[in-house]
């Protein structure tokens, strides 16, 4: 692994086994002045273009202040989705107000306007962690006390991570560079498999950690392809009759619709309030794809599958 410092001071590193192919120094220096260019301090960022990207993602991943789970290792962070999607970058926030952008090897010989967007959005990321406006983890910025008779933290922390994914897409799509395979609906049908998945593999094996564990997962991945998909119709780049086949749509616009892109402040109260709102609409979803989880009258947490 090797570092320097690339464009206006944005630290470049570079830990792959083919560093030295001819011509790729200067790519990868282009890369590293793309992402300088969009974000507002580039001396506190990282740029990690690697060939280990799951280690490497989930290893700064454990280092987060923001993260969800303090006791969370490396080997939880998983690229490959259930639905078979598969991570084209991660973003994560450190300690002393720095960020690294992790970018995989494989997407360095993808088409030249995959690997701008995806520059481009990730950089949408780094300005929210920037500007200290990210939904992620802003109920610890907040006087805020979870609603336990409706909800337990999992679907905060979800909702939190799928409205800072509609801000960097909304800003993307005013830009003319929204991701294009998240503006229509076919990818709703997989997702929604993934419950189905869940569910089956319970009834061969009676596993409930597993079956919560793949049932959320679901939820999450449900989350952030719809938050995709209703920053391309907020900001007018796809018509709305575009995802109709898609009920739960309508319902997420109402609840997401109105909240601006990364280039617009968000008071913190403000962002708890909508990731509360649409915390208590994921339990809706999950319930309406048969599991539920939450706290009994005495406190103690209850997953179960509704059918």
């Amino acid at each position: 692994m090797t570092s320097d410092s690339g464009a206006s001071d944005l630290t470049l590193t570079i830990d792959m086994s083919a560093r030295s192919l001819p011509g790729r120094d200067a790519a990868y220096q282009r890369l590293a002045a793309l992402l300088a260019s969009a974000i507002p301090n580039p001396a506190r960022v990282e740029l990690v273009l690697t060939d280990r990207f799951e280690h490497v993602a989930g290893e700064f991943a454990t280092q987060s202040p923001t993260r969800s789970n303090p006791n969370m290792t490396a080997a939880d962070y998983r690229a490959v989705k259930g639905d078979g999607a598969v991570a084209a970058a991660r973003t994560i926030d450190l300690p002393d107000d720095k960020v690294v952008v992790v970018i995989p090897a494989g997407l360095l010989g993808a088409n030249q306007r995959i690997l701008r967007r995806t520059i481009l959005h990730e950089a949408q990321h780094v300005t929210l962690f920037q500007k200290h406006n990210s939904a992620q983890a802003v109920h610890r910025r907040t006087d805020f006390e979870i609603p336990a008779d409706q909800l337990t933290w999992e679907y905060m922390w979800i909702a939190e991570s799928a409205i800072d994914e509609f801000r960097c897409e909304r800003t993307m799509h005013a830009r003319g560079m929204g991701a294009a395979h998240n503006t229509y609906s076919a990818g709703y049908g997989p997702i929604i498999a993934m419950f189905d998945t869940a569910r089956q593999t319970y009834r061969g094996t009676f596993d409930l950690t597993d079956t919560y564990h793949r049932a959320f997962a679901a939820l999450d991945r449900l989350a952030v392809f719809l938050a995709y998909g209703a920053a391309s119709v907020a900001a007018e780049r796809v018509a709305p009759d575009m995802w109709s086949a898609v009920t739960p749509m309508a319902e997420l616009l109402g609840v997401l619709g109105d909240i601006p892109g990364t280039d617009t402040t968000v008071g913190d109260d403000e962002l708890t309030g909508l990731s509360l709102g649409l915390a208590l609409w994921l339990r809706q979803q999950f319930r309406a794809n048969g599991f539920d989880y939450r706290y009994t009258s005495t406190g103690s947490d209850y997953f179960e599958l509704l059918w």
